[in-house]
């Protein structure tokens, strides 16, 4: 029988960054003042939020959102020791991907928290949106909702020009303009590039029928994405079975994530 705005008001000092953001909307309902630092929230969580505030507030903050984000992508990728070289990432803002009611939102946000991310941990970077953006600088970014067909062809025939080592598609696998373009582009680029490149398709939507993510194409792996902040680390599992990557690479990648959850099991660094 406790009235709401007590029990937040009382929580409140225990709060972690996470829940602090999920409750941020009751807070101010109840006319309650949550403290909250946006850069300490995880990744996918801190795009839902942004995502979930109109243009004219996205716009109004952008300095500070933009902040936020770029901090919260900074603390994911210090969790893995990986770093990427030439990277372009295809990311689908198309109309699916205003998700269920359940989960309203999520695949666009797991794409504007993949843009961040990479942008971080790549040494060049670009991003190609599907429909494209007026521009893809990271301010713009946070504009981004969505709208439009799939068209995954045109943003990556673009990124091939580009020449980049890595290119990431994040989608829900439901390509329709036209269908199934992507994974025959990946196919024969792959035979004519000059060096190796790698093509690995994200999905961030769980399809009830197959019981898995939805694939673009035999010529994709296919990676199911729940969080943006855990791109990193299946990348290194997709470039091996895509056959780009070398057992001693993944070898590697595995050891050293290890020994930091070992320091991190003996208390050492940060989480």
């Amino acid at each position: 029988q406790i009235p709401r705005d007590e029990f937040l008001r009382r929580i409140e000092p225990q709060l972690t960054a996470g829940e602090r953001l999920r409750l941020l909307g009751t807070a101010e309902r109840e006319g309650v003042e949550l403290e909250i630092d946006l850069g300490r929230a995880p990744l996918t969580r801190v795009c839902l939020y942004l995502l979930s505030l109109p243009i004219s507030e996205r716009t109004a903050r952008k300095e500070e959102l933009l902040a936020a984000l770029t901090q919260s992508a900074q603390r994911a990728r210090r969790k893995s020791a990986r770093r990427l070289g030439k990277v372009a990432a295809i990311l689908d803002r198309s109309y699916s991907t205003v998700g269920s009611s359940e989960k309203h939102q999520r695949p666009l946000a797991v794409a504007l928290g993949t843009s961040a991310l990479l942008r971080e941990s790549a040494a060049e970077y670009r991003a190609f949106w599907t429909p494209s953006l007026s521009s893809s600088a990271p301010a713009d970014e946070l504009l981004v909702t969505s709208r439009g067909q799939t068209d995954l062809a045109t943003p990556l025939l673009d990124a091939l020009d580009w020449d980049p080592e890595l290119i990431v598609i994040v989608s829900d696998g439901y390509e329709n303009d036209p269908a199934g373009a992507a994974s025959e582009i990946s196919r024969k680029s792959r035979r004519l590039s000059k060096r190796p490149l790698s093509i690995i398709h994200m999905n961030p939507v769980f399809d009830s029928e197959r019981y898995a993510p939805r694939s673009l194409g035999p010529s994709l792996p296919t990676i199911g994405l729940r969080d943006a902040e855990d791109l990193v680390t299946l990348l290194g599992f997709a470039r091996f079975a895509d056959g780009t990557a070398p057992l001693s690479e993944l070898e590697e990648y595995l050891s050293a994530r290890v020994a930091r959850l070992r320091k991190l099991a003996r208390g050492e660094g940060q989480p």
